[in-house]
């Protein structure tokens, strides 16, 4: 069950970029920015934070009810903003790796190409 919710939850996160990119293209404005994003968000990750959304949701609702999709973008919100409170941490760190790849700062210090150590 809990794959399966994760499965669902990466989905929805891959749906919500695809939405954001289609209606407020963003990729036009900075294609480096939106892509970087993109890439740092579907990651695969534990998903802690929606899937424990999701879990509590399901184990207070009545039985047979079926998800919805505001609940998967409920989730997807949580992602998004525990996605955003490891870069603020990074940063503070100086990470240069987050789940085995660069971390978002380092990979736009590098498409930036600045001299800047930290």
């Amino acid at each position: 069950m809990i794959e399966t919710i994760k499965k669902q939850i990466d989905a929805s996160l891959s749906d919500f970029l695809h939405i954001i990119k289609k209606e407020y293209h963003l990729h036009r404005v900075n294609p480096i920015l939106f892509e970087s994003i993109k890439d740092f968000s579907l990651r695969s990750g534990k998903r802690i934070r929606p899937l424990l959304l999701v879990l509590s949701y399901k184990g207070y609702s009545k039985k047979n009810i079926r998800s919805s999709t505001n609940l998967y973008n409920a989730s997807v919100c949580m992602e998004l903003l525990h996605n955003f409170m490891l870069v603020h941490d990074d940063i503070i760190d100086r990470s240069d790796l987050r789940r085995g790849k660069p971390t978002l700062h380092r990979m736009f210090m590098k498409a930036a190409k600045t001299n800047d150590p930290g």
